[in-house]
């Protein structure tokens, strides 16, 4: 388990399918899973579009 910050949101997840991840690392996550770790940059990019898309 892990817990994760998303655009102010805190969650608790389950690290199960990405024993790699570390500290800092940027997940995608569903249903309480992270589901792989990704590329910084695309996270930053994603996380700007959902900000000015709601």
């Amino acid at each position: 388990m892990s817990i994760i910050r998303f655009g102010g949101i805190i969650k608790k997840v389950v690290l199960t399918y990405v024993l790699e991840v570390k500290i800092g690392d940027r997940v995608s996550f569903h249903g309480g899973f992270a589901l792989n770790i990704i590329d910084r940059e695309k996270a930053g990019e994603t996380l700007t579009y959902i900000k000015t898309n709601n």
